[in-house]
């Protein structure tokens, strides 16, 4: 039996982001991806799917931010992996606290974005549930990447 195609879920209200980020990520790994204007549209789509492996999110946006998002889909999806982006270091430590899997400050490489995306796809599918410990920011399980040099 073939292993069902994991699904990646892409949330930014910048058009031109979210179609790069988008396309980066279908394009890097094996996985279906949908893109998202804002977080009420893309939380109505895990909601109805109910089999998102991954939600790669902005914080800052309309309707509803990636913050609530990531409330709403670890609260309902406890094993669906979330990373945020943003370019507010501030929104680091409460994505920490809503128990945000990974974390990217703006600007970052996108070769350590790809390399999170394929790690968290890579845990789901072989059942793998370590994750990468950063201690100075949490003693949880979470990756965080700072602005690229």
């Amino acid at each position: 039996m073939r292993p069902r195609t994991k699904t990646v879920v892409v949330v930014d209200d910048d058009p031109i982001v979210l179609a790069f980020v988008a396309d980066l990520i279908d394009s890097s790994v094996n996985a279906k991806v949908y893109p998202f204007s804002n977080g009420r549209k893309a939380w109505e789509f895990c909601r109805q799917t109910g089999m998102v492996d991954l939600v790669v999110s902005d914080v800052e946006m309309p309707e509803m931010n990636g913050l609530e998002l990531l409330s709403l889909v670890k609260t309902g999806y406890p094993d669906t992996a979330c990373i945020l982006v943003s370019g507010d270091q501030t929104y680091r430590y409460m994505a920490l606290d809503l128990r945000a899997d990974a974390f990217f400050s703006k600007p970052f490489k996108i070769k350590e974005l790809i390399y999170t995306v394929r790690f968290f796809l890579a845990r789901f599918h072989r059942n793998i549930t370590s994750k990468v410990y950063v201690p100075s920011i949490s003693r949880r399980p979470v990756l965080a990447v700072t602005p690229a040099a």
